[in-house]
């Protein structure tokens, strides 16, 4: 089993607090330094949407050698408030994981299967090009789908697909569960563990 912790923005202190998804490195840090000390082995750190922060959430995991999963928007690349293509690049060399949280980020219950196709193929060749590496992993834009949308990304192949209900993983799931971190429940990593 295995114990999937979602983040989306990480920023600098708490004057750069904007949302609900708006996480402090100081408080990253904590939940890094928890999974750390603990027994459990089988946690990982994911980040969805690929803003500036990503780039400061991948220097602090590798500072405690721990390694991430970026999932990056990709029509958002080099957009302000995110990432671009040097700073992606730069988070794979660290040894980080990319992967794709679709090309615009939609409601997946609200697109047509050709859409979903387009979004999950698309986003995947930018990747694909960009990193110079197959992606393999893609998260739902808000854990939202049907359920036969896994069948179609796996037919792309991606061969794990993660999604936001919060529960613990098991190997054999088609969709890889996640628990959802941000500031009405900052420091619960604890307690998830446990």
């Amino acid at each position: 089993m295995s114990l999937n912790l979602m983040y989306h923005n990480i920023v600098l202190d708490d004057s750069k607090i904007e949302s609900e998804y708006d996480i402090t490195v100081r408080q990253l840090e904590n939940d890094i330094a928890i999974v750390s000390s603990s027994d459990s082995k089988y946690t990982t750190f994911t980040f969805d949407d690929g803003k500036k922060g990503s780039l400061i959430a991948a220097k602090m995991l590798k500072k405690y050698n721990m390694q991430g999963i970026f999932f990056i928007i990709t029509n958002k690349i080099s957009e302000p408030g995110y990432i671009d293509i040097k700073e992606i690049n730069e988070i794979h060399r660290m040894g980080h994981i990319i992967g794709s949280h679709s090309h615009t980020h939609p409601n997946f219950k609200k697109i047509s299967d050709d859409e979903v196709t387009f979004e999950l193929f698309r986003s995947k060749e930018i990747l694909d090009n960009l990193i110079s590496q197959k992606v393999t992993k893609f998260a739902f834009p808000g854990g939202q789908r049907k359920t036969h949308h896994s069948k179609i990304a796996l037919e792309l192949g991606y061969t794990e697909i993660y999604n936001s209900i919060e529960k613990i993983s098991y190997p054999k799931q088609v969709e890889q569960t996640r628990f959802h971190i941000r500031q009405s429940n900052r420091g619960c990593v604890k307690k998830i563990i446990m």
